[in-house]
Formats: C-alpha cells, structure tokens, sequence
C-alpha cells in the first residue's frame, strides 16, 4: 500500500514538472533616474530628478502557455510607474501600457485588450526616441505615438506569420462609448521587415475623439483648440534602421493630420540618427529631429554618451537642445511644460536598471 502510494505521488510530481515546462511567467521591469536641469520651463529653470529617459519606467508580467501542435496562449500585463514617487503613471488604470491575452500559431498571433498601435510597436522603435534611448528625443506633442501615450482600448490586433522577414498587422479598438455617443473607434495597419541588420517599418493609424494632452502652445498656430480635444487624429509612418559592426544608424519619418470639426493642420517629423560604439562598454547616442506644423517649425538635437555596467545596469550623460521658430514656444517631449521663448534644454546625468 506504502509502495503504491509513492509510485503515485512520484507520477503526480512527474506530471506537475511536464505541465510547469510547458508554460512560464516572467516579471520584469524597468527603473531609469536622472538629475536634471531645464533651462526654461514656463519662464524659469528647473531642477530636479526626471525618470524613464533611456527607457519608460515600468512593471510587467508576460506568460506562455504551450497548447500542443504548434500553438501558444500568452498574456501581457504592464503598468507605467513613476520611481520619484513610487505612484503609478496612470492613476485611473495600473496597466495602462498593456493588458492582453492571446494566441500565436502557424496562423500568426492574435491579442485582445489594451495595446498600442503600430505607429508605436513597429515606427516608433526606427526613431530617435527608441533608437537613441532618449524619451526627450520623441516629438513635440507626440501626436504621431512614437512614444505610446495613448493606447487603444478594447482594441484586438491580429499579426500574420513572418515570411522572409515581413510581418503584416491590423488592429481595430471598438468604441467604447455609449450608444448614440460620439464614435471613439479606432484603426491601425502597418508592415515590418526584420532581416539581421536591417529593420524597415511602416505603419497608418486613425484615432477618433483623442484628447492630445499640453495641446496648448500648438494650438496658437493651428486654429485648433488650446483642449486638444480631436475628432479625428491620422498617423502616417515609415523607418529604417541598420546595423554596422561598430555604430548604427536609423532614419523615420511621420505625419499627423489633426482634425476638429472642420479646421485642421498637419505635423511633419523627420528623424536621422546614430549610434557608435566607441568601446564594447561605452555608447555614444547622436540625433536630429525636424518637426514642421504649418508655418511653425522645431529643431530638436540629441546627444548621449552611455556606459553599461552590464547589459542590466547603464549609466549615463545625456543633452537635448531645442529650437522652435519665431514666435514660437520650445517644447520638449516629456518635459514638464513649455518654454517662455523659442529655446528649451535639457540636460542629465542618470541610471538606468531592468529585471
């Protein structure tokens, strides 16, 4: 009786150990703090600690489930949070950069839940902001995405194998509103090819009712309102990015069309940029932007040298000048507020971990 007894706690054990090697969960994350100084923020300099610059500031979970014949379950869970304060980035929803579930195949992948769309996934990692590691990098206002603060809700994206390198995607966010309210739906498509050295991504989305946050200071040369309040905000993307053996360079460029009502004006973006690595260790991060909406124009340069510790832990040195027309304000992506005139600068000295 004792014999078969542990036979069978020995087979149940087996079996435990069968089923927890075909699925995992990981936690993960990532903490960046810098110290800072702005050189004009709404009229005065400001000082202080700034986080998620080389990377957005975050805690997740992901899991993988393997089914049989070839297909997986997974699921994504990632908040946004703010180290300064240890308060959560969005205060109204813990996992605002993604919450999906999922399964991949030989048919491709298909997730349901928050996500973002694919000017971000697929454009965004082409810019200056991602490439460079530098959130101050992404443009003024963000309209385009590239940095994800606006995800899309209730949103299912469906993912084509990849063949020789190309991937297709569509994504579809459902309105969320009422019925009889105003349409907040929401589309994205986009193409990415992915062969060693080489990335080329491109990417159209529309967003219906977006609130673009800090409209504020564009709005002067828009006509469109100091709210941000959009019926209807269209992104057009495309980039590249090789690698050398010792630097890399990325190009992109996008455009926003801003609409409410039936007043409108379009954001033009183009980003060059380039990494060298001056040794194994030490990075050193260069990148221009040129940004045009109507007749105002910005001109953004970004500079980063980076030592990496391990492929964990980086510290780092970074500067980012900004120049905007005249008559235009300087506004630097995530920073704080505008600037009193047509300069913003930023520069830090930071580090960067993730788990």
């Amino acid at each position: 009786m004792k014999k078969s007894t542990v036979l069978l706690a020995a087979a149940s054990l087996a079996a435990c150990g069968a089923a927890s090697a075909q699925s995992s969960v990981n936690l993960y994350g990532s903490i960046d703090q810098s110290v800072a100084h702005v050189s004009n923020q709404s009229g005065g300099t400001w000082n202080g600690l700034v986080g998620g610059t080389t990377q957005p500031d975050r805690i997740g979970l992901r899991g993988v489930e393997d089914l049989g014949g070839g297909m997986q379950a997974n699921f994504w869970l990632e908040g946004g949070i703010a180290p300064q304060t240890g308060a959560q980035i969005n205060p109204t929803a813990f996992f605002n950069r993604n919450a999906t579930v999922g399964l991949a195949g030989g048919f491709g992948s298909l997730t349901l839940g928050n996500q973002g769309d694919l000017m971000f996934d697929w454009v965004g990692k082409t810019s200056n902001g991602y490439q460079l590691q530098n959130f101050f990098a992404f443009h003024p206002g963000n309209f385009d995405n590239l940095a994800e603060t606006f995800a899309y809700n209730n949103a299912v994206r469906y993912n084509t194998p990849t063949w020789g390198g190309f991937t297709l995607g569509a994504e579809y966010g459902f309105n969320s509103a009422a019925v009889g309210a105003p349409t907040n739906r929401n589309t994205s498509v986009g193409a990415n090819y992915l062969n060693g050295p080489l990335r080329v991504a491109a990417a159209w989305s529309e967003q219906n009712n977006r609130t673009l946050r800090g409209f504020a200071p564009f709005a002067a040369a828009t006509g469109l309102p100091a709210t941000g309040a959009m019926s209807k905000v269209t992104n057009a993307g495309i980039g590249a990015t090789y690698r050398f053996t010792s630097f890399g360079v990325n190009a992109a460029y996008s455009q926003s069309k801003l609409e409410a009502g039936t007043v409108s004006a379009t954001m033009r973006n183009l980003d060059l940029g380039l990494a060298y690595h001056l040794t194994p260790a030490a990075t050193l991060n260069a990148g221009y932007t040129r940004s045009k909406l109507v007749s105002s124009s910005w001109n953004t340069y970004s500079l980063m040298l980076m030592y990496g510790f391990s492929k964990r832990t980086q510290a780092y040195v970074q500067g980012v000048f900004q120049q905007a027309s005249q008559g235009q304000l300087a506004l630097l992506n995530g920073v704080g507020g505008p600037s009193s005139d047509s300069h913003q600068n930023i520069v830090g000295i930071g580090m960067h971990h993730s788990f």
